[in-house]
């Protein structure tokens, strides 16, 4: 399978993952990657074109995961810029993917540099969601000890109380508090507590009972945690992030269909029922199995 033959594959509207043209992409670098990046350039330049369920093609997908796993630097402008899309364009393009997908893609391709990670996080005008992928993927620098740990703690701090605070957008301090819990929440406890008592952060997400659990871990230990989970995250590959999906293998989830309308009904969820698929996430990658007794 060549380079063009692998793309093909990836692009069409089969039900199932497509298993070996993933592996003839994650073995042919040179030649794919640059395809990639022409598609997803193609999907920035004319979005629209390319939403579910009328653009039946996983492709655009494929892609995210691909260059993440190659660590395309030239991928990563590519992906700031789709996430950058307004309203709720980035969604319809990529589904949970921008939770799920894009945190380890945005840090695999930043060449260690987190100037437009922090942007976006900033850029008020961008999808709050995607802002929060951004913030999850600062965490991923710090695993891999390329981001001083104080500084990335110092700015999540700052968007609750600094310049860069978001007000109205619940998802970032969400986001934030749960991204300095599992970094250890010793520094920050006081801008947690107020976080919490300012009502901020929503409950459902993430409790103030978590946090002290963190706390009461110990800095040490919180850390080599943390740190474990996340360097997991980073070395899954494309087959271990996408083969189990609910849309390849609809006989182990059933009633689901491709053609039941699933993907405009996602595009008209409401902001509660993408928080709540965003907590579930939050809680799977790192809050504690068991609470703190009290």
């Amino acid at each position: 399978m060549n380079a063009n033959e692998t793309i093909e594959a990836l692009d069409s509207p089969a039900r199932v993952y497509q298993r070996e043209a993933v592996q003839a992409a994650m073995e042919q670098k040179d030649d794919v990657v640059p395809l990639l990046l022409a598609h997803l350039e193609q999907v920035l330049r004319d979005p629209e074109k390319y939403v579910p369920p009328e653009y039946e093609s996983n492709l655009p997908l494929y892609a995210v995961y691909l260059l993440s796993h190659h660590r395309v630097r030239e991928a990563h402008s590519l992906f700031i810029a789709l996430m950058s899309l307004p309203e709720e364009m980035p969604f319809d393009l990529f589904s949970d993917t921008i939770h799920e997908g894009f945190p380890i893609a945005l840090w695999k391709t930043c060449g260690g540099d987190p100037s437009d990670i922090i942007r976006l996080v900033e850029n008020r005008k961008a999808n709050e969601y995607c802002r929060a992928s951004a913030i999850h993927a600062l965490s991923y620098g710090i695993a891999e000890k390329v981001l001083p740990r104080e500084k990335v703690v110092d700015f999540l701090q700052g968007l609750f109380t600094g310049e860069e605070s978001s007000p109205d957008k619940p998802m970032i301090w969400n986001t934030a508090t749960s991204s300095l819990a599992r970094l250890w929440p010793g520094e920050s406890i006081h801008v947690l507590e107020k976080a919490f008592d300012d009502e901020l952060v929503e409950p459902f997400f993430i409790g103030m009972e978590d946090v002290e659990y963190y706390l009461e871990e110990g800095k040490e230990a919180r850390l080599a945690a943390f740190e474990r989970e996340a360097l997991r995250e980073l070395a899954r590959t494309p087959h271990e992030e996408m083969s189990w999906w609910a849309c390849f293998n609809p006989s182990q989830n059933q009633g689901y269909s491709f053609d039941d309308g699933s993907h405009t009904q996602k595009r008209k969820r409401s902001a509660a029922k993408k928080k709540r698929k965003q907590a579930r996430t939050a809680r799977k990658k790192g809050r504690p199995r068991k609470k703190r007794k009290h």
